[in-house]
């Protein structure tokens, strides 16, 4: 079985040029374990659509041995161009994948939640971390 699964993250790079990110998480079943691999970058115009990251996607797939059917789950940003319900791009994998999955990214959830928490919250996670920090450093506790 090829199947796998998508971690897609727009992002901008130095020069301001669009890119997605693409990672993929597949089982490797002759060495019996789970892989996760950057599998390629794409440039993209600056505010791209569902269709447009779909069309960009599939020509990366052109060049590989990859189906997009065989694809079991997308993550994502959770940004209305990846997840619309008619014109994103899970959207428009659920017609060559009906049965896709899509997820919205923890670490992306982590970063909206964090924009809305009290200062005072903020500082005692703030602090938390450096603390934990602090004693993995340690040559004595690690």
């Amino acid at each position: 079985s090829k199947l796998y699964a998508l971690q897609l993250d727009e992002s901008t790079d130095i020069t301001d040029k669009a890119l997605l990110l693409i990672y993929i998480r597949y089982v490797d079943w002759d060495e019996k374990e789970i892989k996760e691999e950057f599998l390629n970058y794409l440039e993209l115009k600056k505010h791209s659509t569902g269709a447009d990251i779909f069309s960009a996607l599939s020509d990366c797939f052109l060049t590989t041995d990859l189906k997009m059917s065989d694809c079991i789950s997308i993550c994502t940003d959770g940004a209305a161009n990846m997840t619309g319900r008619h014109a994103g791009l899970v959207a428009k994998m659920k017609q060559v994948a009906p049965n896709i999955q899509s997820t919205h990214c923890m670490i992306h959830q982590e970063m909206l939640a964090s924009k809305r928490m009290s200062a005072e919250f903020n500082q005692l996670l703030t602090t938390a971390v450096k603390t934990v920090n602090f004693i993995k450093s340690s040559s004595l506790n690690s």
